[in-house]
């Protein structure tokens, strides 16, 4: 699952992913997510930080309250942090990882398939 309120990065981020051998699936905002990460329950999520209404912090909390979700692991995706931030994020937020903006594609690929990896 990849969400990004910015549509031309999202589409380019999918078409990339789905290049690599994945499936996805997409939303604008994280209130459109929600409903499909309930339903779909995807291996992971690619989340923007900064956007529009609730933003990639208050998703990640939201996400790993909710009992059905929780362990879906979550990448996080910004230009506003550094490295230094990324283990603050995974103690107050619980994400799995961090990429900063603007990241190489292998990049986004090495991080998934090492998080989807953990589960199969």
């Amino acid at each position: 699952m990849i969400i990004d309120d910015d549509e031309i990065f999202l589409k380019e981020l999918e078409e990339m992913i789905r290049e690599s051998g994945y499936e996805t699936a997409t939303a604008t905002s994280a209130v459109g997510a929600f409903d499909i990460i309930i339903k779909e329950k995807p291996d992971l999520i690619l989340t923007d930080l900064k956007m529009e209404g609730i933003n990639g912090f208050q998703l990640s909390l939201l996400f790993k309250h909710h009992e059905q979700i929780r362990n879906i692991p979550i990448i996080i995706m910004t230009g506003y942090l550094d490295e230094e931030n990324s283990l603050w994020l995974k103690n107050n937020f619980g994400t799995e990882r961090f990429i900063r903006k603007p990241f190489k594609p292998l990049d986004v690929i090495a991080r998934i398939e090492e998080l989807t990896a953990r589960k199969y």
